[in-house]
């Protein structure tokens, strides 16, 4: 085992899990794509400048990769057998507290760019630094940020103001 690696293992599977929930994936998809990431970041280890933001790219990647394999898998069986695609359930949020269940239930309303940037804004990450990773122009990456946040407020003092109170725009 690489020096250091056990620790920061402790420290970041379970925030990468929650990176990758709040970047929409399901629990159960956090913890696979998680571990996988482990497993590829220990065989780099040495090589790693930014192992923190390393796996979460690598994580993003291979979440991305996953889904859509199973979405021409879904789509294909779904036109076999003639059938809608449904919503799932969020059984994923069962464990987690809740302010962590409110962050997660919001942030999956958003559209995919800004759902993603935030997910690293919550993580710690500058919008520079989020560019970077990303591989997009910053002042895209801040552009999301403000129209996330903006969304957000919006989704917070609807929630705050009670619907006798509220006016239509």
């Amino acid at each position: 085992m690489p020096a250091g690696f056990d620790e920061f293992f402790r420290e970041q599977f379970p925030r990468l899990c929650l990176f990758l929930m709040r970047t929409g994936a399901d629990r159960h998809e956090a913890e696979e794509c998680a571990q996988e990431v482990m497993l590829q970041a220990i065989q780099h280890w040495r090589r790693l400048e930014s192992p923190a933001a390393w796996v979460r790219i690598a994580a993003m990647r291979t979440l991305a990769n996953r889904a859509q394999r199973d979405r021409i898998g879904k789509s294909r069986e779904l036109a076999a057998n003639n059938v809608r695609e449904v919503a799932p359930l969020s059984e994923d949020l069962a464990e987690l507290s809740e302010q962590q269940r409110q962050v997660l239930s919001v942030l999956r309303q958003l559209p995919d760019a800004q759902r993603r940037v935030m997910a690293w804004v919550v993580d710690g990450f500058s919008a520079t630094e989020i560019a970077k990773m990303m591989n997009t122009p910053a002042a895209t990456v801040r552009s999301n940020i403000r129209h996330a946040r903006a969304a957000l407020r919006k989704m917070l003092d609807d929630v705050d103001q009670p619907a006798e109170g509220r006016t239509r725009s």
